[in-house]
């Protein structure tokens, strides 16, 4: 801000307050890893839109058992990149800012279960290819008939049929 007139000369400080140290911030600790932390504020938010900052440190107290201070969440809050909204509305309460839902990033999915062995997850290749390479024809006999299968190598949903019998595919 602009002042019209002469500027100011710096005042010395006097001998009592410089014997007094300044106060030391509290540094804010956290145990928790970005991805916890998010994970606590989206069940702060519940089943609403968002939540204020203000908020944060009681509904966090609740759910971890530990003290969080102002500080303490804003500072988990800009270390796990969540962006802060100026304008979050809640219940019963005017305007503040806060943490939305939709800015959070997606939950991380769980880790993924191994299929059990011999299984092939939808459309993968097998790890090792299968125990007979060629298929074995099986035949039965209906009547003057004889009727031989095939399973289809390239598609297990398929089966090759040849009827052999009197007029019928001779050779």
């Amino acid at each position: 801000m602009w002042r019209a007139g002469r500027p100011r000369k710096p005042t010395a400080p006097s001998a009592a307050a410089a014997d007094v140290p300044e106060p030391v911030e509290e540094q804010p600790v956290s145990t928790l890893s970005d991805a916890e932390f998010i994970d606590l504020v989206r069940r702060c938010i519940g089943p609403r839109s968002g939540v204020h900052l203000a908020v944060l440190p009681d509904l966090l107290g609740e759910l971890t058992g530990e003290a969080w201070s102002a500080a303490r969440v804003r500072a988990s809050v800009a270390a796990a990149g969540v962006p802060v909204s100026g304008s979050v509305r809640m219940r019963g309460r005017k305007v503040s800012t806060g943490v939305r839902l939709g800015a959070l990033p997606c939950p991380s999915p769980s880790p993924p279960v191994a299929p059990p062995l011999g299984v092939v997850l939808a459309g993968q290749e097998p790890a090792t290819p299968g125990t007979t390479a060629t298929a074995t024809p099986g035949r039965r006999q209906v009547g003057d008939l004889l009727i031989e299968t095939v399973d289809d190598t390239t598609n297990p949903a398929s089966t090759h049929v040849r009827v052999i019998g009197k007029g019928v595919n001779e050779r």
